[in-house]
C-alpha cells in the first residue's frame, strides 16, 4: 500500500494511518512526501509494529519516502535509494520476486528528467516484475489537470512518450481525476494524474492475485483456471494497445487532448471526401478489359425485382444491418419467413 501524505507531523495522521493498516493489514507500507524524517520516521514504526523499515527522509519541508515492512510475511531488499524514490525487491514465500519502486518526483522539471532517464535504465537492464506507485508530479493528459498552458502540454507529451519508451502501463481505476487539492490531504489508494501506478508487462503476466478471467481468451487457459492478473492483465494490455490517446497533426505534432483529437479526425475524413471542385481529365487506358455486351448492359440498368432483394439480403452475414435500419439479419429474416 502506498500513500501520498503531504506531511505525517500531525496527530490526526497517526490515527487515520493506525486505522488505514488495522483495516488493510498490508505487508508493506509506502508512504511518500513526508515532510519529514529521522526519530518521527523511527516512532511511527514502533506504532505500527513494521519491525521492517528504510526510508529517504525530507529535504528540509520537501518530499521524504519511508517503507515498512513485516519481515515475518515479507522480504524486503533495498536496491536503490534517492532522494526521489526508493527501489527494491519484494519476495514472499513461494513466489515470484518483484521489483517495487516507491516516488516522490521532485517538482522540478529538470530533475525529474534526470529520474525519468535512471527508470529507463533500470528498465533495460531487468525484467523481472516491476511495479511503480507515488507521486510522478506529472500528468498524461490534458484532462487530467485542472488548467493547462503550452508548457505542460510539452511536459505531458515527454512524459507519455517516456512512458511508451518504457514499456509501462498505466493501471486504470475509478474515483477523481485531480487528486492534488491545495490544504485538503486525500488518501492515495487508488489514484491517478499527479500520483500514479505504473506496471511493466512482466509484473502483471506473472503475479498472481483476484482479478476475473471472464475477458480472457479460452487459448489462455493453458495456463490455469484460478483468477490471476495474468488473465486480468492480459485484457488491460489489448485494450491499451487498441486505444488511440494522441494522434499527429498536419504539422507533424502529436494531440493529446480529446477533444482536438476528435475535431482532427473528423476534419481529416470531411476534406478527405469533399469535391474539391477541381475535375481534371485522366487519361485511363484502353483496350485493358473486354467491353460489356448490350445485353449485360440493360442488365446492368434494369429496375431490381424482388428476387434480387431476397438474394441480397439471403447471401448477407446474420448479424448484419441493412442501410440505416437497426434490426439485424436474422430477425429481419425470421419475420419474412
Amino acid at each position: 500500500m502506498i500513500w501520498n501524505t503531504q506531511g505525517t507531523g500531525s496527530r490526526e495522521f497517526i490515527n487515520v494511518l493506525k486505522e488505514i493498516v488495522r483495516v488493510n493489514k498490508p505487508c508493506v507500507l509506502a508512504l511518500v512526501e513526508t515532510h519529514m524524517g529521522g526519530d518521527h520516521a523511527q516512532k511511527i514504526a514502533s506504532i505500527l509494529n513494521y519491525n521492517g523499515h528504510t526510508r529517504v527522509d525530507a529535504q528540509g519541508y520537501s518530499g521524504g519516502i519511508w517503507i515498512y515492512w513485516k519481515p515475518e510475511l515479507v522480504k524486503v531488499d533495498p536496491i536503490t535509494k534517492h532522494n526521489q524514490y526508493i527501489t527494491m525487491m519484494i519476495t514472499r514465500v513461494g513466489e515470484i520476486p518483484w521489483y517495487f519502486t516507491a516516488i516522490y518526483a521532485s517538482p522540478d522539471p529538470s530533475k525529474r528528467s534526470e529520474l525519468w532517464y535512471e527508470f529507463r535504465k533500470f528498465a533495460d537492464n531487468n525484467n523481472q516484475p516491476w511495479l511503480l506507485a507515488g507521486d510522478f508530479n506529472e500528468t498524461r493528459y490534458s484532462w487530467e489537470r485542472n488548467s493547462s498552458c503550452p508548457e505542460t502540454s510539452r511536459r505531458s507529451e515527454r512524459f507519455n512518450a517516456w512512458v511508451d519508451d518504457t514499456q509501462l502501463l498505466e493501471l486504470e481505476f475509478s474515483g477523481p481525476s485531480h487528486t492534488w487539492l491545495g490544504e485538503i490531504h486525500m488518501i492515495h489508494i487508488k489514484v491517478q494524474g499527479l500520483t500514479g501506478l505504473c506496471v511493466n508487462s512482466e509484473w502483471g503476466l506473472r503475479k498472481r492475485s483476484c482479478f476475473g478471467t471472464r475477458k480472457a481468451r479460452v487459448d489462455w487457459l493453458a495456463d490455469g483456471d484460478r483468477n490471476t492478473t495474468f488473465f486480468h492483465l492480459s485484457t488491460v494490455v489489448k485494450r491499451w494497445r487498441n486505444k488511440i490517446v494522441a494522434v499527429k497533426d498536419e504539422n507533424n505534432q502529436w494531440i493529446h487532448d480529446k477533444e482536438e483529437v476528435k475535431n482532427l479526425i473528423v476534419n481529416y475524413f470531411r476534406n478527405l471526401f469533399t469535391d474539391d471542385g477541381v475535375h481534371g481529365e485522366y487519361n485511363i487506358p484502353t483496350g485493358m478489359c473486354s467491353p460489356f455486351s448490350s445485353s449485360d448492359l440493360d442488365k446492368l440498368s434494369r429496375p431490381y425485382s424482388k428476387c434480387d432483394i431476397d438474394y441480397v439480403i439471403q447471401n448477407m452475414g446474420s448479424l448484419k444491418a441493412p442501410g440505416r435500419m437497426d434490426s439485424k439479419l436474422y430477425f429481419i429474416r425470421k419475420i419474412g419467413n
